[in-house]
């Protein structure tokens, strides 16, 4: 079970009433709603900081970073993106 905090926020009436709705909607707590459209979003923007940081370091993008690493077993380079965007 992952800690939780209790905090108190200031929403927008309209807001609150659509995450209301959606709770009903599937069954749900308005709290579980909130929770994950904010983990959501913040995955959202880590990915593009880092995104960001990688155009930094090489303006031309990562086309040019291909087969700049070697390994001496073949790898499934889509396996190993999700297992970094996860942090495994």
């Amino acid at each position: 079970m992952t800690a939780t905090v209790r905090t108190t926020l200031n929403l927008d009436k309209n807001v609150l009433k659509n995450i209301k709705i959606i709770a009903i909607h599937k069954e749900t707590t308005q709290t579980k709603i909130i929770n994950d459209y904010l983990k959501e979003c913040v995955e959202k923007e880590h990915i593009k900081e880092i995104s960001d940081n990688l155009k930094k370091v090489n303006p031309n993008g990562l086309k040019e970073m291909v087969g700049v690493v070697k390994t001496k077993k073949p790898t499934n380079a889509v396996e190993l993106k999700r297992k970094a965007q996860l942090g495994e």
